[in-house]
């Protein structure tokens, strides 16, 4: 089989403390020593653990501090002349789909930090506090119907749209 060729990226973060392991919705550890230990299953003990943890209270998007995100987002596209095909700020997380342009991974950072900067800007977070958790996903997206379909996901596959006042 043939792959298609790489399009573009999701890039999807959390807010910090917003999903932690052991969460009854259940949770992702990335740093997993093989695929089948990925999935973390609901712990009301280990979600204890990780709350306990926290350097700050978890971060929840209200609708101003979404405007904010939003807005930052188009204007670093903008800035780095970057075609923003998707965007979706929700209460706890962001979901971007972009086209190839540079690492996925550096999209990922400079959109995270710009946001940042525009919230603490803004007075809408504390200047010393987490935003979000570090790093994030950068999936990879391998021809026309996975862009079009994450795409679709983004926009359409969130829930109803959210407020923004």
């Amino acid at each position: 089989m043939v792959r298609e060729p790489l399009c573009g990226y999701m890039l999807t973060w959390t807010t910090y403390g917003a999903w932690l392991h052991g969460d009854e919705r259940g949770s992702y550890n990335r740093k997993a020593k093989s695929i089948a230990d990925h999935e973390v299953a609901p712990n009301p003990r280990l979600q204890k653990l990780r709350s306990d943890q926290l350097k700050n209270a978890p971060v929840l998007l209200d609708g101003p501090m979404r405007k904010v995100v939003r807005l930052a987002i188009e204007d670093a596209c903008a800035f780095r002349d970057c075609k923003l095909l998707a965007l979706n700020v929700r209460t706890n997380h962001v979901h971007v789909v972009l086209p190839l342009q540079m690492p996925a991974k550096r999209l990922l950072h400079d959109l995270k930090a710009r946001a940042t900067r525009a919230l603490r800007d803004a007075g809408l977070v504390v200047r010393t506090d987490a935003v979000w958790t570090s790093g994030g996903s950068t999936s990879l997206l391998y021809g026309n119907k996975s862009l079009a379909d994450a795409i679709e996901y983004v926009v359409k596959g969130q829930g109803a749209p959210l407020p923004e006042a």
